[in-house]
């Protein structure tokens, strides 16, 4: 069997299974690896692939996939700002004042960020966990400590966001079964419930589009404000989103 001369594939074109054709235009060789810098045709875009990946069209355009991310989040969004324009913003601080005992909570179905201001100021935020357990059991465990704050700390308002009426239906019904559980005892609590859009409050501190790059917009406006890494990212959206309602209070 005669020895590949693997630099004499330089120029050979190649389909990929995802991505078109892409052009081979350089070889590396890399121990005894053997890696070609490659050119997908449709972008331009240059990457270095190994001659597996080439063979077997599996090798991918990094930029072109960011691009599609975009696309599907801009669609995504866009449907978001839909479904909330449809639902109406029942964004009401009337009656608020800013020296109340405000609760703010980010409402999940595991982690649970929870942020607490009295006299204007934001005096203590925490994270709840529940990641034991089905939805309900979690939920409850949920509600339990939250009410376990209202009552303890004699809570004026609590404020929630809304719900993304976008998301898949389990997580949706979830959602809207715990929320149910903690509006049921604010009521007997007689403690006010305020609900803002997430879009609202996000776009109050100009947050970037995309998830990831909120997380860590959301963390270093948090350890800015208070000098202290936040547990995690949820603990750091009910911090704004308190920052959000204290901004709007006179």
């Amino acid at each position: 069997m005669s020895k590949v001369n693997w630099a004499d594939k330089v120029g050979e074109t190649f389909q990929t299974k995802n991505w078109g054709v892409i052009t081979l235009k350089e070889y590396v060789k890399d121990g005894k690896n053997h890696l070609y810098k490659i050119k997908f045709n449709d972008t331009g875009n240059e990457e270095l692939i190994n001659w597996n990946s080439i063979k077997s069209g599996t090798c991918i355009d990094s930029v072109q996939r960011k691009i599609n991310k975009q696309r599907t989040e801009q669609i995504r969004l866009k449907e978001r700002n839909r479904l909330i324009k449809q639902k109406g913003d029942g964004f009401d601080v009337t009656g608020i004042d800013k020296n109340a005992r405000i609760l703010a909570v980010d409402l999940a179905t595991q982690k649970v960020g929870v942020s607490f201001a009295r006299q204007g100021e934001i005096v203590a935020s925490r994270l709840i966990k529940a990641d034991s357990g089905d939805y309900r059991t979690r939920g409850h465990k949920i509600v339990a400590e939250i009410v376990g704050m209202l009552k303890k700390g004699k809570i004026d308002v609590l404020v929630i966001e809304d719900i993304y009426l976008g998301l898949n239906s389990s997580v949706l019904e979830i959602l809207a079964e715990v929320r149910g559980m903690l509006t049921w005892h604010c009521i007997d609590l007689g403690v006010k419930i305020v609900s803002v859009s997430a879009s609202r409050w996000k776009h109050h501190f100009n947050m970037p589009t995309y998830r990831e790059e909120q997380k860590e917009f959301a963390m270093n406006y948090y350890y800015r404000a208070t000098g202290q890494v936040a547990d995690s990212d949820d603990v750091a959206d009910a911090y704004m989103l308190l920052k959000f309602i204290l901004n709007h209070l006179k």
